[in-house]
């Protein structure tokens, strides 16, 4: 009698693959199989103000990111899973909605990570046991107190956001110019670069006439946006640290993510070490988070 051996199936065949993801009001980013990639979120990618705004969108902006990156569409000889970083305050109608986007976008299994436990793992990762974390988005901003042995999430009243608008109110003050979100964005960069700049070039328009002008503001004028923002700053740090979780902990150790202006300030604090990190990225590719 004849035997028929069934061919063997490569276990190569069953692949499985793992997104990290976090997204801001501004970008998506991603990183797969040690490649990242960041998504620039325009009006109309489902994701507006940090949050989403349409389900299928949304979905569709996701798959649009991994294909960019070379992560396989849903299929039935692939597993996906992915991890996405979420507010530690969003509600669970939101969670629940962003899994509704993952879903959509063929992940089989999706876990949520919230920003005050990746910033404790990340600090951790790094010998720093106790602490504060301070993650510093345009729309969303918070404090995480943690030790080994807890962590404990607080608001911090201080959004890029509303920096943004402080210094668009003072240039429409001070020199008559309406500027763009980007330019006002861009001298908060280099605010955060350098506190003793002498002089910024911006482009914009002028009240009074709406001709366009190019404005070279001077030392005088960034030190007028300078103290305006380290005091709003420093209200905000004071609210913070007059919380009552504060005497309880060693707050020696802080680790600052996106947001260097703040990161100078921190530097003029009481505190032992200060870790700053450019942007999220730093975090989600610093630690195996699968």
């Amino acid at each position: 009698m004849q035997r028929f051996i069934l061919p063997k199936i490569k276990s190569s065949i069953f692949e499985k693959e793992h997104g990290v993801f976090w997204f801001s009001s501004k970008e998506l980013l991603l990183i797969w199989d040690k490649k990242k990639k960041s998504l620039f979120l325009p009006v109309g990618s489902g994701f507006a103000d940090g949050q989403v705004a349409d389900v299928d969108v949304a979905a569709h902006t996701v798959i649009k990111l991994c294909e960019m990156i070379g992560l396989s569409a849903a299929s039935f000889f692939i597993w996906q899973s992915a991890t996405v970083f979420v507010p530690t305050l969003s509600s669970p109608l939101e969670r629940k909605i962003i899994k509704q986007v993952f879903q959509k976008a063929g992940f089989q299994k999706i876990n949520l990570v919230t920003f005050a436990t990746a910033l404790k793992t990340f600090a951790q990762r790094q010998a720093i046991r106790e602490g504060v974390g301070l993650y510093l988005g345009d729309d969303v901003s918070e404090a995480v107190i943690f030790s080994q042995q807890e962590q404990l999430s607080l608001n911090f009243d201080y959004l890029k956001k509303s920096a943004y608008q402080t210094i668009r109110e003072l240039l429409q003050s001070e020199v008559a110019l309406t500027v763009s979100q980007d330019s006002v964005a861009k001298l908060y960069q280099a605010l955060g670069q350098n506190l003793e700049i002498q002089s910024f070039v911006l482009r914009g328009k002028n009240i009074q006439n709406q001709q366009v002008v190019t404005l070279s503001l001077s030392r005088k004028q960034l030190k007028t946006i300078i103290d305006l923002l380290q005091k709003n700053l420093e209200l905000a740090w004071r609210r913070l640290t007059a919380n009552n979780l504060f005497t309880n902990h060693n707050l020696d150790q802080w680790l600052v993510v996106g947001d260097a202006f703040v990161y100078h300030f921190m530097q003029k604090q009481q505190v032992a070490q200060v870790l700053f990190l450019h942007s999220e990225l730093e975090i989600i590719q610093g630690v195996e988070w699968f």
